[in-house]
C-alpha cells in the first residue's frame, strides 16, 4: 500500500485484525433445557454448509423443555470475516438463502417473510454474521437439518468455490461460532462450535446446564502472537484445574486470493481464508493444573503457514466448555520468501507497518510521487532511497522532506531466510501493475 507525504486523509489509519477470546457466559438459572448443532459432520476439509442437511439442530431436553429460538454468531469464529452469504454479494458469486432440509412442521419451524434477508442480522462485508431460527413447537427428541452458504468475505465476487477451494466452508472451521439457544422455560444457554474428535472437517457445540471450568493457553517462549517464529518446533502450555480433561486444535490455515480484484477483499494481517491442515491432541491436566504438548508449525505453500491454536475444557459426555483464546503463530520458511507486503502507516517522522506473516525483517523504499505519476509507473525513475534495509522491528525514522508542494511514497517488502518478498500490494485496495521490478532496477533501490 502507497502512503504519500504529507499524510493523505484517506491512508490515514491502518487496520489491525485483532483475535479475541470467547467468554464464557453465566450458567443461568438451572434448566433441563438442552440442545446441539452439528456442522458437516464427517465431510471432510472441503465440506460445505451449502450442502443439503449441513446443519443438524436436535433438541436433547428433558421435561418437555422446548426450543423457542436459537441464534447462531459467526464473529467468534476461528477464521475471521466469516459470513452468511444467502445473496452471493460477500463471498463467491454462488449463494444459498436459509433452506430447510426436513419437515419443518415436526419442529414447529416459523417460516420467515424472506428466507434470503429476514432470518439475517449484524450486517458484515456484504453479508450477515448472525442467522436466528424461531419455532412455536420444537420438542425433545426432534431434530431441523438446513443448509446456508457461508463464505469468507475476503473472496468477494470469486466464482465458485473459490480459489483453493475456500468458498467451501466446513463446520471446523466454523470452530468458534456461537450458538445461544432459547427454551420454553426462559432459560439460556450458549455455548461454541468445536471440532468433533477425530474429524477435519465437522464441528459440534451441546449445551446444557452447568459448568465446566476455564482453560488458558500460552505459547511457551513466544513474542506476543500473532507472531513469525524463527523455529517451527514450539509448545502451548494449557493451564486451569488439576485432573482436567481439555482438547487442543491446530489448523493451518492459508490466504488464497488468486485472480481476485486487489488481491482479497479488505485483506488484514494474519488472516487465512481456509483450513489446509488439521491436528488435535486430548490431554488431561496434571496435578499442578499444567499440560504442556509439542506442537509444530506447519507451512505448505508460500499463502499457508499461519497456525491457529485453540483449546476447549472437556467436561461429562464430551461436552465443551469456553474456548480459549485463539492464538496465531507463523514459522519462518527458508524454502519460501514472504508472499505478501506489509500494510503501512505514516505518523510524522515514523513510518510503520503491521507484522507480516512469514517476515522476521523489512526493506522500506522510498520515491517521488509527481515523477511516479509523470512516468506512469515507472518506479526506476521515482524510487530515490532505501530508507529502511532488513529492519528487524515494525517501524522506521525518516526525517527528511519533500519539496515544498511535492509528494512522497513509501513501499515496504518482508524478508525471511527465504529471501526478500515484494512489494506488491496484498491489502485488498489493488494496484495498477506490478512494482517489484521497477523498484529492484532503482539505483537507489534496497539490495
Amino acid at each position: 500500500m502507497t502512503f504519500i507525504r504529507p499524510t493523505h486523509p484517506l491512508l490515514a489509519a491502518a487496520v489491525v485484525l485483532v483475535l479475541a477470546a470467547w467468554t464464557a457466559p453465566d450458567a443461568g438459572a438451572a434448566t433441563f433445557g438442552a440442545a446441539s448443532l452439528t456442522v458437516t459432520a464427517g465431510g471432510g476439509l472441503n465440506a460445505s454448509t451449502y450442502n443439503a442437511g449441513s446443519f443438524v439442530l436436535e433438541n436433547l431436553s428433558l421435561q418437555g423443555v422446548r426450543i423457542v429460538r436459537v441464534r447462531i454468531d459467526l464473529s467468534t469464529a476461528l477464521l475471521p470475516d466469516l459470513v452468511f452469504d444467502p445473496l452471493g454479494l460477500a463471498g463467491d458469486t454462488v449463494a444459498k438463502c436459509l433452506t430447510i432440509d426436513s419437515n419443518p412442521g415436526l419442529v414447529g419451524f416459523v417460516s420467515p417473510a424472506d428466507p434470503c434477508s429476514s432470518p439475517f442480522s449484524a450486517p458484515h462485508d456484504g453479508g450477515y454474521q448472525v442467522l436466528t431460527l424461531d419455532f412455536d413447537d420444537f420438542r425433545s427428541g426432534r431434530s431441523l437439518l438446513f443448509s446456508v452458504d457461508v463464505d469468507p468475505s475476503l473472496i468477494r465476487g470469486a466464482g465458485a468455490p473459490g480459489p483453493g477451494e475456500s468458498g467451501s466452508v466446513s463446520g471446523l472451521e466454523l470452530t468458534g461460532a456461537t450458538m445461544q439457544v432459547t427454551f420454553s422455560d426462559g432459560a439460556v444457554l450458549q455455548g461454541a462450535l468445536f471440532p468433533i474428535a477425530g474429524e477435519d472437517g465437522g464441528s459440534r457445540a451441546v449445551l446444557r446446564y452447568g459448568v465446566i471450568s476455564s482453560l488458558a493457553i500460552a505459547m511457551l517462549g513466544a513474542p506476543p502472537l500473532p507472531a513469525t517464529l524463527p523455529s517451527a518446533s514450539q509448545t502451548v502450555r494449557l493451564t486451569g484445574s488439576p485432573g482436567l480433561h481439555a482438547r487442543l486444535l491446530r489448523v493451518e490455515g492459508s490466504l488464497e486470493t488468486a485472480g481476485l480484484p486487489g488481491n482479497g477483499f479488505d485483506v488484514e494481517p494474519f488472516e487465512a481464508d481456509t483450513v489446509v491442515g488439521v491436528e488435535q491432541w486430548a490431554v488431561t491436566l496434571d496435578v499442578s493444573g499444567v499440560a504442556d504438548i509439542p506442537v509444530n508449525l506447519t507451512r505448505a505453500s508460500p499463502d499457508a503457514g499461519l497456525n491457529f491454536f485453540v483449546a476447549a475444557p472437556v467436561g461429562p459426555s464430551e461436552r465443551t466448555g469456553a474456548l480459549t483464546a485463539i492464538l496465531v503463530a507463523a514459522p519462518e520458511s527458508c524454502t519460501w520468501a514472504p508472499a505478501r507486503s506489509p500494510q503501512l502507516l505514516l505518523e510524522g517522522q515514523e513510518v510503520r507497518w503491521t507484522p507480516l506473516p512469514g517476515a522476521t525483517a523489512y526493506d522500506v523504499v522510498r520515491g517521488v510521487l509527481p515523477t511516479l505519476r509523470s512516468t506512469h509507473g515507472r518506479y526506476d525513475f521515482a524510487t530515490t532511497d532505501c530508507t529502511g534495509l532488513a529492519v528487524s522491528g515494525t517501524s522506521v525514522t525518516d526525517p527528511a522532506l519533500p519539496l515544498l508542494g511535492g509528494a512522497w511514497f513509501y513501499l515496504a517488502r518482508g524478508r525471511s531466510c527465504g529471501g526478500a518478498g515484494t512489494y506488491d500490494d496484498a491489502t485488498g485496495w489493488g494496484q495498477a501493475a506490478p512494482r517489484d521490478a521497477g523498484i529492484d532496477a532503482a539505483p537507489a533501490s534496497c539490495p
